[in-house]
């Protein structure tokens, strides 16, 4: 109990936007906006950005039209979640920036709880641990060691969900950090590793969002896991800070494989997406590996890189003659 009032008391009171955007389900926006609106903290200005629904979805209208700390910005074409976030994040006014997606919601005092430790820590961006639901079945993630400096651990074990996250505007607007509107998969991820170039993160270790996993969220979809995974490598093979970390990105080129071949199993006939173009090609690893990684894991590494590199070269080639 003098823990909450504790949250309560926190004379920290900046203004929070809420970047909330929307594609179709109504229903699910409307429950996404109530747990914001039903937030402790009440410094909070809620920025809607309808991404071209083409379903009726005027309950999102009406309830915006009922509050004046909601903005609703509505696009004219779908331009995915990272153009959508990018838009939002433009017409937002507040000191901070919380991201939430139209399908998941904040538990009533998430803003309250993770603003009080940013106003503790003064760090420039938090993330908190989160509750997975998947129909009745519910699971607590979070990883402890993802805090602080996180590189290198972030590159193979990025545990950020981006409706946890609250980070401060000017650290994005200044370093002109948005999420990557060429891609529908893995923009978040590849935002994240970009600010951990540039800061620390913080995790406030206490599940303060529930995210909702249903057949089309990319946890569930292996194609889907499997292009994010693609743009994810690409972005550190071709950024001259991460490449350098030839084990971590292995790692990730192993859990592609597998799920590659996976699919392959269930599905022999299908046709791999086209690879990104690489434009650098690794070079041998002048970082330490992290923890107790092996040298024997960085001689494979460096190959695995290798051949992602190729791969990628590939397969801009073969694209580029099919146009």
């Amino acid at each position: 109990m003098e823990q909450e009032k504790r949250w309560i008391k926190s004379p920290f009171r900046p203004k929070v936007s809420v970047v909330i955007p929307f594609y179709n389900r109504a229903d699910k926006t409307v429950q996404a906006i109530a747990s914001v609106i039903g937030q402790t903290y009440k410094n909070v200005e809620i920025v809607l950005v309808n991404d071209g629904s083409t379903d009726d979805v005027s309950s999102v209208d009406n309830l915006a039209k009922r509050h004046k700390n909601i903005k609703l910005v509505t696009l004219a074409k779908n331009v995915g979640p990272a153009g959508a976030r990018n838009a939002g994040i433009k017409k937002a006014t507040g000191k901070y920036i919380a991201f939430l997606d139209s399908d998941d919601v904040f538990l009533s005092d998430k803003l309250e709880k993770q603003l009080s430790m940013m106003s503790r820590l003064n760090p420039d961006i938090s993330y908190s641990s989160y509750t997975r639901r998947e129909g009745d079945q519910e699971k607590v993630i979070s990883d402890p060691k993802l805090t602080g400096i996180v590189v290198p651990l972030i590159i193979d074990n990025c545990t950020i969900a981006t409706p946890t996250v609250i980070v401060r505007k000017a650290l994005l607007t200044n370093n002109n950090m948005y999420f990557d509107e060429t891609l529908r998969v893995g923009e978040d991820t590849c935002l994240w590793l970009e600010i951990a170039k540039r800061s620390e993160i913080l995790l406030v270790d206490e599940p303060l969002t529930i995210v909702n996993v249903g057949e089309e969220t990319h946890a569930r979809d292996n194609a889907k896991l499997l292009v994010g995974l693609k743009n994810i490598i690409t972005y550190l093979l071709n950024d001259d800070y991460y490449r350098r970390y030839d084990g971590e990105i292995s790692l990730l080129f192993d859990y592609f494989s597998a799920i590659n071949k996976q699919m392959n199993q269930q599905e022999p006939n299908r046709l791999l997406h086209e690879w990104p173009a690489v434009s650098v090609e690794p070079s041998p690893s002048k970082m330490p590996l992290a923890g107790s990684r092996t040298k024997a894991l960085a001689r494979r590494s460096l190959t695995a890189a290798r051949k992602l590199y190729h791969m990628g070269l590939s397969a801009s080639k073969s694209g580029a003659a099919s146009k």
